[in-house]
């Protein structure tokens, strides 16, 4: 939807009917048929599941050295999915790992390729993701799997912590819709200061979380508590 390529020149793959029609209703083209994909398309988005993947590989054989496989998938490297082509293939193949804020243009993601991959080429793909994402750009392949975990399944993190604010809001009087907003906007607004002191080197986070902590105060105490409990320790691992 951000204009950087017309819908008619999408096609998508789908087994599933619901999912296919979703992207008919932005006048996308749309198929069963992974091998129509890939002999129609120059940059080829492979979004499956990694246990699917060796399903869908039979059907990118035909990929030629002009073509571009991307792959989201988790856990799966450059080297391995090379194995799954003919020997004789030349496409290119990129990693990006995105999250799901990339839904409402507000995601992050990494992105890995070799060396050898054109210039062209990683341009092409990075201005295709930054309408939705904030792209960092030339991650080591080997670092793949941290941007995983930091920011492909961070928002499950923090809706985790969401649910504990809002649950304990709740058990101290305040109803679910006040809770629910609260604690919503706070890690909004908290998300943003980090990114204005980021952008305008003001301070880190842990200055930031200073800043707000008295000493001998009420969020001290709250601090300490997560400390006690192991939370810092436990996200790190």
């Amino acid at each position: 939807s951000s204009g950087t390529v017309a819908a008619a020149q999408v096609i998508a793959s789908n087994p599933s009917s619901p999912r296919r029609e979703v992207f008919a209703s932005f006048g996308c083209k749309t198929t069963t048929d992974n091998t129509e994909v890939a002999a129609n398309s120059d940059i080829i988005f492979l979004c499956v599941k990694p246990q699917i993947s060796p399903l869908v590989f039979p059907q990118l054989t035909a990929l030629t050295e002009k073509q571009t496989l991307v792959s989201v998938m988790a856990g799966k490297n450059i080297a391995w999915m090379r194995s799954q082509l003919p020997a004789d293939c030349k496409c290119s193949i990129v990693r990006v790992m995105p999250n799901t804020p990339l839904l409402i243009s507000e995601g992050a993601c990494g992105i890995a390729y070799p060396e050898s991959t054109a210039k062209e080429t990683v341009l092409q793909i990075k201005a295709l993701l930054k309408p939705s994402s904030l792209v960092v750009e030339d991650v080591a392949e080997s670092s793949m799997d941290a941007v995983t975990a930091v920011s492909g399944s961070g928002p499950a993190y923090v809706f985790r912590f969401l649910e504990a604010m809002i649950a304990a809001g709740e058990e101290e009087g305040l109803s679910a819709e006040v809770a629910s907003r609260l604690a919503i906007q706070t890690v909004l607004g908290a998300g943003r200061l980090a990114q204005h002191a980021n952008r305008t080197n003001t301070g880190t986070v842990a200055e930031l979380r200073t800043r707000v902590t008295s000493k001998g105060g009420t969020t001290q105490a709250a601090l300490d508590k997560m400390e006690e409990l192991g939370l810092y320790a436990t996200v790190k691992q």
